[in-house]
């Protein structure tokens, strides 16, 4: 599964995209989520969400984040998209 929590995948195909039913409010809570739902990537834009602050740190500090790995950075590619794709890894 893939969580995108600024919806920057059409739904389907285990992509996750709406959370307005869930507030993850720690890291913790971040890391049970991504266990249980078994996300195996995030993918992160530049917004500011203050539903989830734990996406604009992970952007700002990924170093902090050991089980995040990052696969994709638009920086590297584009000037007008601003985006992160981390494959997640618990091991």
């Amino acid at each position: 599964n893939v969580m995108s929590p600024g919806g920057l995948e059409p739904e389907g195909n285990g992509i996750i995209t709406d959370y307005s039913f869930f507030s993850i409010l720690s890291e913790n809570q971040f890391i049970k989520y991504l266990k249980n739902n078994e996300i195996s990537y995030v993918i992160i834009d530049n917004k500011i969400d203050n539903r989830y602050q734990i996406f604009e740190d992970i952007f700002q500090n990924e170093k902090k984040y050991p089980y995040l790995s990052k696969i994709f950075d638009s920086n590297q590619e584009y000037d007008f998209l601003k985006v992160k794709i981390f494959k997640v890894n618990f091991e």
